[in-house]
């Protein structure tokens, strides 16, 4: 575990903001707005301009083409890795007959990718996973890929379910989308929960270019129903995982939710703070509110009226990922379901109006 999930844990447990959702009135909302407010002004000018870039989809992408420059970050980060591996999974995974999984390079990118090329980070980041890894699924399972056979059937029912998603459609900027709808959640014990997430995100994270974009949608039939349970395990979950979160949104109708998930906000990170929003109202507002961070409506699995969940996206790519545990070797595809038209494509028509939508 890194040093800001010990500090997040800690925090959040002894703050009680977790689990009690009844003291939510005593929590004075403004004095909430000047602890978020305090916490970013550790950032310079340029952090927190970098930050708001990320999170409207305008900044740009840090990428290191130059294979010299990656080859040396490769090296600082095996060298990070040698100096506080003692102790740790890694140390124990590097005996271990099939350890070229740890050792890869394409692994190893992924973690400074998700970490903007900062060996320092992305190895303290890679040693918490394998933790959680290990935690989660057995020491055996640490020096290989997870596959949808890794999971037990009531892992699997928890997956079906639809409490997280990864959107086929991205938000305007080309960044995928994770949705997560607290209604939805449902197992058997919070392991089940841990273990079906950690699967779906540590899979995703070979296919991201530009990071991800998170939304956590608790608004109408989708306030969470297990009352915040297993919150911080989530949050510890989730830190591990080599992903660039470029965006966080937070949508309910619960004033008191609200509030707590802004006195949440205050525990977390200066960087992460800039890039997370607290969207407050109906399906409608939050909608539009979205909308206005190029999260178009029409990339929510809600049907129209009603805003219930279409699960029909999840299904395909829970079906893809079947295929994919059938043959383990073969080349590991995107996800992509339906197609939706955006700013970028183009209409091609002849004498009819009968064009067809190309992807851009």
């Amino acid at each position: 575990m890194s040093s800001f999930d010990a500090q997040f844990i800690d925090n959040a447990s002894c703050c009680g903001l977790i689990y009690k959702q009844e003291s939510a009135s005593e929590i004075n909302q403004e004095d909430v707005d000047v602890i978020l407010a305090q916490g970013m002004q550790h950032l310079s000018f340029d952090e927190l301009q970098r930050e708001q870039e990320d999170l409207h989809g305008v900044g740009e992408m840090i990428d290191k083409e130059n294979h010299q420059e990656t080859i040396s970050l490769l090296q600082r980060f095996d060298d990070q890795l040698q100096r506080r591996k003692k102790h740790t999974v890694y140390e124990s995974a590097e005996v271990m007959m099939n350890r070229d999984h740890v050792t890869s390079s394409e692994l190893r990118l992924q973690f400074l990718h998700a970490n903007r090329w900062n060996p320092e980070t992305a190895a303290d980041q890679f040693l918490s996973f394998l933790e959680m890894k290990k935690q989660l699924f057995g020491m055996d399972k640490v020096v290989k890929d997870l596959t949808l056979n890794d999971l037990d059937e009531d892992d699997k029912e928890n997956l079906l379910g639809g409490s997280l998603q990864i959107l086929p459609c991205t938000d305007r900027s080309g960044r995928r989308i994770i949705l997560e709808l607290p209604g939805l959640r449902c197992f058997k014990n919070l392991r089940n929960e841990l273990r079906a997430r950690f699967y779906m995100l540590a899979n995703l994270c070979s296919h991201l270019k530009r990071g991800v974009v998170w939304i956590s949608y608790a608004t109408g039939q989708y306030r969470d129903n297990m009352n915040g349970k297993g919150f911080v395990e989530m949050t510890r979950m989730a830190m591990s995982i080599p992903m660039h979160c470029a965006g966080i949104h937070l949508c309910t109708d619960d004033p008191s939710e609200a509030v707590i998930c802004k006195a949440a906000m205050a525990l977390t990170s200066a960087e992460l703070k800039a890039k997370t929003r607290i969207h407050y109202g109906s399906h409608t507002e939050c909608q539009y509110l979205l909308n206005t961070f190029g999260i178009p409506r029409v990339a929510l699995p809600f049907t129209t009226m009603t805003n219930d969940p279409i699960l029909e996206d999840h299904m395909t790519w829970y079906k893809q990922c079947l295929k994919e545990g059938q043959n383990p070797d073969s080349a590991k595809t995107s996800f992509v379901g339906r197609l939706e038209p955006n700013p970028r494509d183009v209409l091609f028509a002849r004498r009819k109006f009968s064009g067809k939508v190309t992807r851009s």
